[in-house]
């Protein structure tokens, strides 16, 4: 796993343990606003209905234990007005000396808008109420402010805000540094992967190159055997297996944006199937190039042409005899994305499970023939280059064709 790709599924993890963290609490913070908003209601309806039991007035010498739930300071505290009104309409009585801030008139307002309300109990700002028949058919409505209640329960939001939102903050920072520290052993130990494949490649060539040259010799000299023909065979394919581990190496490194810049895939495209021309046209295979002119993109040039020589190469090699390859570019416009199709013969193709085709050293036809080469490195290779760009690719088959189909943003 490249370097990239070890910071990626590091800041994945942190995203998700971010989320579930922020679900948990805000789980948390919500419970606690409806059991204090639960437990407000029921203290108010407490109260309410305690004024209603003493006829709109609370007594002014009241006897101990009298209160139930409420303290003897209740009766000095409460700030409330009631207003009776007889079944008639007029009223019988009214009751606004424990409250200030309502005068007589307004008291009646807002006595008259509860019962045309048609609700037993409700709130008209901070002034909750309760309607209730009392007496020989008289209708009793009492109002109790509660500013005080309302207030205690806005101050416990807001403090449960200024206690989450720091603390989640808190949490998020210390997760960065905490699995920044966690995966560096992991990333040190992908770039000395990647480090032993590259001085492990350039050690292997050299006594490979020997072997070959000294069986060039013997076969000169003494010529072709089994002995030599098997030995070649075995050269080549330690060559083979030396190109596709550079090839990994150097994908794992080329796994950045650097260098970007407004480029034109379609002369890129030309100039990456030129050189397999000669190839196909000795193999009586042939290549037909369907490229929309002028197609633009920001990305690296580099990583174009390797991405199409990638897909041609593999084309190439699996096409069928007298075969033909094609390559097709087009540009959406309107979603600002490039595609492109490598697709060639491939008569064997039906029954071939192609979500593999890109996972590393995978091979249809499991032969293990370097000669050939095989699905997996490539394609490997071509899927992170697509999705550097924010793109996709897939192989399909269909009536004796298979095409791999690469979807790019164009950024521009």
């Amino acid at each position: 796993m490249s370097k990239n790709a070890i910071n990626k599924l590091r800041l994945k993890f942190i995203g998700i343990f971010m989320g579930v963290l922020i679900a948990i609490i805000g789980l948390f913070s919500v419970s606690i606003h409806i059991i204090n908003q639960y437990n407000r209601n029921r203290v108010i309806n407490a109260a309410l209905s305690y004024i209603v039991d003493q006829n709109g007035e609370i007594n002014k010498n009241p006897k101990a234990g009298s209160f139930d739930d409420f303290s003897t300071e209740f009766h000095y505290s409460a700030r409330y007005f009631s207003v009776t009104y007889n079944k008639d309409g007029s009223i019988a009585r009214s009751t606004t000396s424990h409250i200030a801030a309502v005068s007589r008139s307004q008291a009646y307002n807002l006595a008259r808008k509860a019962l045309r309300s048609g609700d037993e109990t409700g709130h008209d700002g901070v002034y909750y109420y309760k309607v209730a028949k009392v007496g020989k058919n008289q209708t009793l409505v009492v109002f109790l402010d509660c500013t005080t209640q309302i207030e205690s329960s806005k101050n416990l939001t807001i403090t449960i805000i200024m206690v989450t939102l720091p603390g989640i903050l808190l949490v998020f920072v210390c997760a960065l540094a905490i699995s920044k520290r966690a995966v560096r052993p992991e990333i040190e130990n992908a770039e000395r992967q990647n480090l032993f494949i590259t001085n492990a490649s350039h050690e292997l060539k050299t006594p490979l190159a020997v072997i070959r040259a000294n069986m060039e010799v013997e076969e000169m000299i003494n010529g072709e055997d089994e002995w030599t023909k098997s030995t070649m065979n075995q050269v080549e394919r330690m060559n083979g297996l030396i190109q596709n581990l550079v090839m990994i190496a150097k994908a794992q490194e080329q796994e950045n944006r650097e260098g970007d810049a407004i480029i034109n895939v379609s002369t890129l495209i030309n100039e990456s199937i030129d050189p397999f021309m000669s190839l196909v046209q000795s193999e009586n295979k042939q290549i037909i190039r369907t490229i929309q002119s002028d197609v633009m993109m920001k990305g690296d040039a580099s990583k174009v042409r390797q991405l199409c020589s990638l897909l041609v190469d593999n084309a190439v090699k699996y096409c069928d005899d007298q075969g033909t390859i094609t390559v097709a570019l087009s540009a959406l416009k309107k979603d600002k994305v490039i595609r492109l199709d490598v697709s060639n013969t491939y008569a064997d193709g039906k029954n071939v499970d192609y979500t593999k085709f890109f996972d590393r050293f995978y091979r249809a036809d499991q032969s293990h023939n370097i000669d050939r080469g095989g699905y997996g490195i490539g394609l490997s290779i071509a899927e992170s280059i697509v999705r550097l760009y924010g793109g996709s690719i897939h192989a399909s088959w269909k009536e004796g064709i298979i095409t791999f189909t690469c979807m790019m943003k164009s950024k521009i």
